[in-house]
């Protein structure tokens, strides 16, 4: 279990994120009498997050970040805390960790989830506007459809890229902010990189 002491300014109260194997608990609410929010790990069911910098005028005085957490019902956690002019610089490592843990507890078990759905049934897995099947990936209401062979994963600072890889004007870019990101892409990734070592293999028994 971790816990963390984190503040959305410099004049907001010191709030408590435990996260721990079976739950997250954040002391999120304006009125401390009003208690903490609470999502137990058989509840969870997505998460994004952001880091933006804080701009007076042209002025970059700090950093905020946001992380959101989302339940089957679609009841929301939002974990927020600032850096103002750099008084807080272990929040970027907080956040990093936070993310890491959120993945380790909760979210590699939904995606591992999805992999058995995938390969073991065969089934083609419906995730937010992709549906994603043996033969390759279709985003719902745009025409757009990539094979396996001939997708391109690009990943980027805030944003993962699928195109076609010879004619890469055929493209979807998908914000780490936005839900499904962070499962679409562990998913997508390990079965592009599962795809290829399998190529890789059969091409070296044909040599």
């Amino acid at each position: 279990m971790k816990q963390y002491t984190l503040k959305a300014g410099p004049f907001d109260r010191a709030r408590t994120l435990t996260i721990a194997p079976d739950k997250i608990r954040y002391d999120e609410f304006d009125l401390k009498s009003r208690g903490y929010n609470e999502i137990l790990k058989s509840e969870v069911a997505d998460f994004k997050y952001i880091a933006e910098p804080i701009r007076w005028d042209l002025i970059t005085v700090g950093r905020k970040y946001t992380i959101t957490i989302k339940d089957r019902e679609g009841k929301l956690m939002t974990i927020r805390f600032k850096n103002f002019f750099w008084q807080k610089n272990h929040y970027d490592k907080i956040f990093t960790e936070v993310i890491t843990l959120l993945w380790e507890h909760y979210f590699k078990d939904v995606v591992d989830q999805y992999l058995i759905r995938f390969y073991e049934h065969q089934e083609t897995v419906h995730i937010g506007k992709l549906n994603i099947h043996q033969q390759g990936i279709d985003v719902a209401g745009t025409g757009l459809n990539f094979t396996w062979e001939e997708l391109e994963f690009k990943a980027y600072t805030r944003f993962f890229v699928l195109s076609k890889r010879d004619k890469p004007e055929f493209h979807i870019w998908i914000d780490y902010n936005e839900w499904h990101t962070e499962i679409l892409y562990s998913l997508i990734k390990t079965i592009v990189t599962e795809k290829r070592t399998s190529n890789m293999m059969a091409a070296s028994k044909n040599d």
